[in-house]
């Protein structure tokens, strides 16, 4: 009985390492139990770890909820940035397909990082709530609950169409970032690349590469990092993607581009409007000693969990989100758009 319990004993700290611990809100409150979403139409990982469901748009209210969140309330700044490649003049983003993501080890991941987040905030002063442009959208829509407790909000992500299986399969890794100012095959964004593209300045006082993932509440943010995916690939680099999203008898609609919707954990956020000090701390620093990390939270041994960059200092139209660790971010709907 005693080596039994042993070996009981090992395979949970195997199972915990393994990342398939879950919030301890799960219904048998045994945080080594996974709870699927009730709304997921399938727990089998598929050939390539996850499946995706196409949300149909007729009488959909989770599709409109969709719709909504790809509104664009400042149409004169779409196609504005340093990282616009095209110049085509455009007033609005269309939704024309959406689909559910259904990863039962990135949701796994995900819960398990929620869990962490969960037991450290219990350490933490009172937490700030976070609001962001987006909750309006989604508000009261089942598949889109989330636990305001933990700051778990839905936020958007820009990708081009060759990194968007790789996304899906694996994850938003922070490690996929290049260089110090990114690359174009960047799946997120250095703090150091998306505010030196707000502020030519911002170089002088950033002397590290701090990766993380990029998100944003507004989709005309999100549109400068885009690229088009123009047609139905049957041969090519595309082919693997487009079998699962546009299956036979699923029209591709020609000249889109891709957005994530993701549901992320900001836990306790902290805010700058300069990338070096902490907004109304008086100039506490915003990162760590080793630079490479966010600031420790007061009177806790745990570091800030996010980052909310406020604009009024070298961000000057959208206010923009960092999160540092992957597994903290599930991908939970693609979205394909047109420009118009």
């Amino acid at each position: 009985r005693g080596q039994q319990a042993e070996k009981d004993k090992a395979d949970s700290r195997q199972r915990a390492e393994a990342g398939l611990l879950s919030h301890a809100s799960n219904a048998s409150g045994d945080p080594c139990v996974v709870n699927f979403p009730s709304y997921w139409q399938s727990k089998n990982a598929g050939a390539h770890g996850f499946l995706v469901f196409n949300i149909r748009r007729q009488q959909s209210k989770l599709f409109q909820a969709l719709k909504r969140m790809m509104h664009v309330p400042d149409p004169l700044n779409l196609g504005k940035g340093r990282d616009v490649v095209s110049r085509k003049k455009y007033s609005g983003l269309v939704l024309r397909r959406a689909w559910r993501v259904e990863s039962p080890i990135l949701w796994m991941q995900y819960m398990a990082a929620k869990f962490e987040v969960g037991q450290q905030m219990r350490s933490c002063p009172s937490l700030r709530p976070l609001s962001t442009k987006l909750q309006q959208a989604h508000e009261g829509i089942d598949e889109m609950s989330v636990d305001s407790q933990l700051n778990e909000v839905f936020l958007l992500h820009g990708t081009k169409p060759d990194l968007l299986f790789k996304i899906l399969s694996n994850g938003l890794v922070e490690g996929f970032c290049g260089g110090i100012f990114g690359q174009v095959s960047c799946t997120c964004h250095h703090m150091a690349c998306f505010l030196v593209k707000a502020n030519d300045d911002i170089r002088s006082i950033l002397n590290a590469a701090y990766q993380g993932n990029y998100l944003a509440e507004n989709p005309c943010k999100n549109d400068q990092y885009v690229a088009v995916d123009k047609e139905r690939d049957f041969y090519g680099g595309l082919k693997q993607l487009h079998d699962m999203l546009y299956p036979a008898g699923v029209e591709h609609p020609g000249n889109v581009y891709y957005l994530l919707v993701c549901r992320v954990v900001m836990g306790h956020y902290v805010r700058t409007d300069d990338a070096s000090t902490i907004l109304k701390s008086g100039g506490k620093a915003l990162w760590a000693k080793d630079e490479r990390v966010l600031a420790q939270i007061a009177d806790t041994p745990f570091h800030y969990h996010s980052l909310v960059a406020e604009t009024g200092g070298v961000i000057q139209r959208h206010r923009e989100f960092l999160v540092f660790k992957g597994t903290r971010i599930y991908p939970e709907y693609v979205l394909a758009y047109q420009r118009h």
